[in-house]
């Protein structure tokens, strides 16, 4: 591959110092470079600009500047243009931002095909109302939660899964919904179990429940799962991946299921589950 679409978090990258390293290295090794104005001409005359909204549709694939977030912000865009995501790390953890900027020389394996991909499942969301059902268009890489509104309150939430129609009540501050990477986010902070990317399940994981039925449930991929809003008022939001707010009115339901499309993570280092956890989460310390 040889032609990218750049995208920087100028919050991260201040001064686009990074994005600016990076887009020279694949610049000077041959390869054809888009960014959105006004940032190409202040990074490189070289980036060929494009307008706000505009996207390449011969880009081989999307390279982010930032964190874990602008990933998932990108995520739609390589979602849409169908190729593969590197993300530059300038976060925190960076588990799926995963090349450091110390190592941007070897951004010229990307012209060679000298790399590997992560292949991601994502979830399909879907809102039932008064009889009518409506796909949203965001795909969630990470998860969907369903939360309270408003402070003082709790959400009633009904899971179930449309084989068995065996509901699962939950009174809580919330439900999470997530991927198998989405199970190291917001997840596991809820107390739910880590799961590899070669797992491929529905993690569905209460937030503070009211009850003592606490425990997260794991789903295979085939299943489709109905969250459905028990509660007397709409005092439920939804998210997907912290974006796409959706306001629950009572006995509303949201289907969630595998989407029939994957997300693909470029990697340069083949690693395995434990040793990503280590390097990211450090759980050997």
């Amino acid at each position: 591959m040889n032609r990218f679409f750049m995208i920087p978090n100028l919050q991260k990258d201040e001064g686009l110092c990074v994005t600016r390293a990076a887009a020279s290295v694949l610049l000077d090794a041959g390869a054809t470079v888009y960014m959105r104005a006004p940032l190409a001409t202040v990074c490189d005359r070289r980036i060929i600009e494009l307008e706000e909204s505009a996207l390449p549709t011969d880009a081989e694939a999307v390279i982010t500047v930032g964190g874990d977030g602008t990933v998932l912000e990108a995520s739609r865009i390589a979602l849409r243009l169908r190729v593969p995501l590197l993300g530059i790390n300038l976060g925190r953890l960076g588990y799926m931002a995963e090349l450091e900027p110390d190592r941007l020389e070897e951004l010229h394996r990307l012209l060679q095909d000298d790399f590997s991909l992560r292949v991601l499942m994502t979830l399909r969301v879907s809102l039932e109302r008064n009889g009518q059902r409506w796909e949203l268009p965001r795909l969630a890489v990470n998860d969907v939660v369903f939360y309270r509104s408003s402070i003082g309150h709790v959400v009633t939430l009904g899971l179930s899964s449309v084989s068995t129609k065996n509901e699962v009540k939950y009174m809580a501050d919330g439900l999470i919904l997530a991927t198998p990477i989405g199970s190291t986010a917001y997840s596991l902070s809820a107390g739910g179990p880590v799961l590899s990317s070669e797992v491929s399940a529905i993690c569905a994981t209460p937030i503070c429940p009211h009850s003592f039925f606490n425990r997260t449930l794991l789903y295979g991929d085939g299943e489709t799962l109905r969250v459905r809003n028990l509660a007397e008022d709409d005092n439920i939001t939804v998210t997907i991946d912290g974006r796409e707010n959706i306001y629950l009115e009572p006995m509303d339901c949201v289907v969630v299921e595998k989407a029939p499309v994957s997300f693909h993570i470029i990697s340069f280092d083949k690693k395995d589950f434990i040793s990503v956890l280590q390097k990211k989460m450090k759980i050997a310390e």
